[in-house]
């Protein structure tokens, strides 16, 4: 039979090696919680509740990343919308701003009968006299049309 090895404290090497490192103090002293857990629970029911508490964790996390994507989503939709706002209030800008040009074209156009110099004119050239009405009829389909184009825009 083989003979048995010395116990630890008779070999000379581990007398020389140095005691193992201390943890903390405050780790070295359970909470009452921690022993109150130990002294009522078995080790596989310890097991247990480290799997239940890992499970929670893993389950709050996700809710988490959930709750940060669905924030994230609602941030993007709103500045999508914002943006959109911005181009309309640009497009109503520019709407406003040529309102005065149409209206003073009106004006031109209401304050515009023929004077008798251009009948004057007329009667000394034809052909300014046929394109006279021919470019204020234009003038007036122009501002109808521009003025058609207001409510389909707004």
């Amino acid at each position: 039979m083989a003979s048995l090895p010395p116990p630890p404290s008779a070999t000379p090497s581990m007398q020389m090696l140095p005691p193992p490192p201390q943890p903390p103090q405050s780790a070295s002293l359970p909470t009452p919680y921690v022993s109150n857990i130990a002294q009522s629970m078995t080790i596989e029911e310890m097991r247990d509740l480290h799997k239940l508490a890992l499970n929670e964790a893993e389950s709050k996390r996700t809710e988490l990343r959930l709750v940060l994507a669905s924030r994230y989503r609602e941030l993007v939709g709103s500045s999508d919308e914002v943006l959109h706002m911005q181009k309309r209030a640009r497009e109503l800008d520019d709407l406003v701003n040529g309102l005065k040009s149409l209206v003073d074209k009106l004006i031109l156009c209401a304050n515009h009968p023929p004077s008798s110099l251009e009948l004057e004119e007329g009667k000394q050239d034809e052909t300014t006299d046929a394109q006279a009405p021919k470019e204020d009829e234009e003038m007036v389909n122009t501002l109808r049309r521009d003025l058609s184009k207001l409510p389909r825009l707004v």
